[in-house]
């Protein structure tokens, strides 16, 4: 052995020992069996942690399916959205694939999107977000204040009827006052006159 190749041997241990060291005991005792080297011990776990490139694929299909068809859900708040979004990216990066979709989930900005960064574009959704919640909580306070006024509204009628009630039988007794006035009068003058 030559030189050239002590030094590759040396290199190929130091790789195998901070793989190794990397491990915990399972893990460990599922690539020590590969004395011969350190890529060969890399391929395993390879294998292990992300299947054969069978398992790779559908994987793959599976993360691409969930990206294609992915919309944001109902009551779903941005940032909801784009852990879930987060998750399948990356997914798909650390599976080797990368697609663009984010920017088709949301209607057009007046802003240009091909331009415009990905942070800049949540932290833009999640200031939309947050005005379209005070604008729902402001709307769904003027219902309760019109919920209010139209209780109110239903109430002074009854109140109106009440004093209109009144008001007739004030008219009733004062019709009724004149007429025994009218007739005391009447009966008076019917007697002077006899």
């Amino acid at each position: 052995m030559d030189t050239q190749e002590a030094h590759l041997f040396s290199i190929d241990d130091r790789a195998k020992n901070i793989i190794s060291y990397g491990l915990d005991i399972n893990k460990y005792n599922r690539v020590s069996a590969c004395e011969t080297s350190a890529q060969q011990m890399w391929k395993l776990l390879e294998v292990t942690h992300e299947g054969t490139n069978q398992v790779k694929e559908t994987k793959i299909n599976m993360l691409v399916q969930r990206y294609e068809t992915f919309k944001i859900k109902e009551n779903e708040s941005i940032n909801e959205m784009y852990s879930r979004f987060t998750l399948i990216t990356n997914g798909l990066t650390l599976l080797g694939k990368w697609l663009e979709k984010f920017l088709n989930l949301f209607p057009r900005d007046p802003k240009d999107l091909n331009v415009l960064k990905l942070e800049e574009l949540v932290g833009s959704l999640m200031a939309h977000e947050i005005t379209m919640k005070i604008h729902d909580k402001e709307e769904t306070t003027m219902k309760k204040k019109n919920l209010a006024l139209k209780a109110k509204a239903s109430h002074a009628p009854e109140s109106s009827d009440d004093s209109n009630q009144d008001m007739a039988l004030t008219t009733r007794k004062f019709k009724k006052f004149l007429e025994n006035r009218r007739d005391g009068k009447m009966k008076k003058n019917q007697s002077s006159q006899q």
